[in-house]
């Protein structure tokens, strides 16, 4: 903590709140910056800092690394957890926030929204406070009326109310509120569905910094889905979202870079991507890699020729079937069948771990032996049908923006 301790905490903060008002965001996230210098333990700071990374994700991109408090929304609402237990802390906070009652800025308003929200769990006074800052213009207070009616918290489930709250943040530069505008239109209630409308509101969402809005529009330009299909923009939105850590935007990537659709094939690239998302935990990728694995996939032109190696392949596919992949379940199962009796047995023991009773070990050590031992006769038959079906397993990202 540096000299001044929480009463420069609290000055800071204040010079913050008045650059808030003058939509001087980066200004403001410099002065909530030095706040949390001073005083890491300041939660007024924390708050207002937490506010505008949900406002633009781009203000954040630029010296993050001088962030005290964490650059991610979600991990900075732990942070907002963690210290709304400690007392000490809870009561300067409140000391700060309870000197504001007089004030009738949009920032006062909307950090006594939060603060009631977030520390003492009054949504429907929360909601109260959040319109009034909304209505004075701004932008995090009416995306937190729009979440609440998305949500029924503090007032009636509105999906319409919400959408209205929503345009009014977006059209203040809110990149949340734009892109939750996409998935109400892309994947919410059918009379509010209009994928076209949706790709609208995503593209507004990505030139404000929001990558889960590029992972979903590159869906919908992957599908030709509300728009004219284009791989090539498909896959710099995916590359977009990979490169902020989105390991389902990084699997998609490498299944284009595996067929060259949208991109010239690589095979070399395909592996890295796939080893990316599945070290993230990405069932399909950790199926894909096992699938390339088994089948020696890739050529010359590709720049990259994987070896085949069944026992890895082996190890992926059931990690993958253990993460959730049902289609590493089937395929594990069809390459186990064969006309040899310890070869069954050793299927029966791997098909047994799919189940979830995983056999011992050395069971498993056996089985892989087996493979190894044994060989796989329809791998070309397997190979095809991967080329096929590995662009079928889309997601989307649904409102994860939603929770305050």
């Amino acid at each position: 903590m540096e000299a001044g301790g929480a009463a420069d905490a609290a000055e800071c903060t204040r010079l913050g709140m008045v650059c808030w008002d003058a939509r001087g965001y980066a200004e403001a996230v410099s002065h909530f910056r030095a706040a949390l210098r001073r005083d890491p333990r300041f939660l007024p700071a924390l708050l207002c800092h937490r506010a505008l990374l949900m406002q633009s994700p781009t203000l954040l991109a630029r010296g993050a690394a001088a962030c005290v408090g964490d650059t991610d929304p979600d991990r900075a609402r732990e942070q907002v957890n963690a210290l709304k237990r400690d007392a000490a802390a809870r009561a300067e906070g409140q000391r700060f926030v309870d000197s504001l009652v007089d004030l009738r800025c949009p920032s006062a308003l909307c950090l006594r929204g939060v603060w009631v929200d977030f520390i003492d769990g009054n949504y429907d006074a929360a909601v109260r406070l959040y319109t009034l800052a909304g209505e004075a213009g701004c932008s995090v207070a009416a995306y937190n009326v729009g979440v609440s009616c998305a949500v029924g918290e503090g007032t009636s489930l509105d999906m319409a109310l919400a959408e209205q709250w929503y345009r009014r943040a977006m059209a203040a530069g809110h990149a949340s509120a734009a892109y939750n505008l996409g998935v109400l239109h892309d994947t919410g209630d059918r009379a509010l569905r209009d994928r076209s409308a949706a790709a609208a509101f995503y593209e507004s969402a990505v030139a404000m910094g929001h990558t889960d809005a590029a992972y979903n529009l590159g869906l919908l330009f992957d599908r030709g889905d509300g728009v004219q299909r284009d791989f090539v923009r498909a896959a710099a939105l995916y590359r977009l979202a990979a490169n902020a850590g989105d390991s389902e935007a990084a699997y998609q990537l490498a299944r284009m870079f595996e067929v060259g659709d949208g991109v010239e094939c690589d095979t070399r690239r395909a592996v890295e991507l796939f080893t990316s998302a599945a070290d993230a935990g990405h069932a399909e990728a950790c199926c894909a890699l096992g699938m390339l694995h088994l089948t020696r996939c890739g050529d010359d032109t590709g720049g990259c020729r994987v070896a085949q190696d069944r026992r890895h392949a082996a190890r992926l596919l059931l990690l993958a079937a253990e993460l959730g992949s049902e289609e590493a379940k089937e395929r594990r199962q069809r390459l186990l069948r064969s006309p040899s009796p310890p070869l069954l047995k050793a299927a029966e023991d791997l098909i047994s771990w799919f189940d979830g009773n995983p056999p011992g070990a050395d069971q498993v050590e056996l089985a892989l032996q087996m493979l190894d031992d044994e060989g796989v006769e329809d791998d070309a038959e397997l190979s095809d049908e991967d080329h096929d079906e590995n662009g079928q397993q889309e997601e989307h990202h649904e409102n994860g923006d939603i929770p305050r």
